[in-house]
């Protein structure tokens, strides 16, 4: 339950993670190539759609949890995450990575209470078992490769979402680029559904 630092060996539990990794080792032995990795912890702000997923559940009084409310979470706003690379991009900094996130740390319970303030909703909490969602997810999946559909719910997303840690740490940001994120948690989220709400989304 530590913060996954930049110098731990990789152990990605999907297969995007996987492939986003082989991508990483490939820039990373091409000869004299100048890069930087950019690793975004939790990306969230308007237009974004797994997170959303979460509002208009909170908005319709549901707030759902799997195996437990303590996921440790670190999470970044798209503007923040705009400014870093655009940063990073001219530093004259190359052969390194980085995690990116607002240099905070959280837990989904922290998340659904913002969002619950932010909405004037109260909500039916529900902790699933991590069997049963496991259970539902692979259902789900053999579903939408029959109809050749995209599932919200599948084997990959049910390692994502039932994992305890996704906590980084950010503090190479701070070190090489000055890194001060404009937004926390509860700033990003207020805009967020201000612009959900605006478009008539939520």
């Amino acid at each position: 339950m530590q913060p996954i630092k930049i110098t731990d060996k990789p152990n990605p539990v999907t297969l995007y993670g996987k492939s986003k990794l082989k991508a990483e080792n490939y820039i990373k032995r091409l000869p004299n190539f100048k890069y930087l990795i950019i690793r975004p912890t939790g990306v969230y702000g308007p237009r974004e759609k797994d997170y959303y997923l979460a509002y208009k559940s909170i908005k319709n009084g549901l707030e759902t949890y799997i195996g437990t409310k303590k996921q440790t979470v670190s999470f970044i706003y798209v503007k923040d995450l705009a400014r870093v690379i655009f940063d990073a991009s001219e530093s004259g900094i190359s052969g390194k990575s980085y995690f990116v996130s607002d240099l905070r740390k959280y837990t989904t319970e922290e998340f659904n209470k913002i969002v619950k303030k932010e909405l004037g909703k109260k909500t039916l909490q529900i902790v699933f078992p991590k069997w049963f969602v496991k259970i539902l997810a692979n259902i789900s999946g053999k579903i939408s490769c029959i109809l050749g559909k995209p599932a919200t719910l599948n084997p990959e997303k049910f390692k994502i979402i039932s994992a305890l840690n996704w906590q980084c740490d950010s503090s190479d940001l701070v070190k090489d680029f000055g890194f001060k994120p404009e937004y926390e948690l509860e700033k990003g989220i207020k805009e967020t559904i201000s612009q959900y709400k605006k478009n008539n989304l939520l």
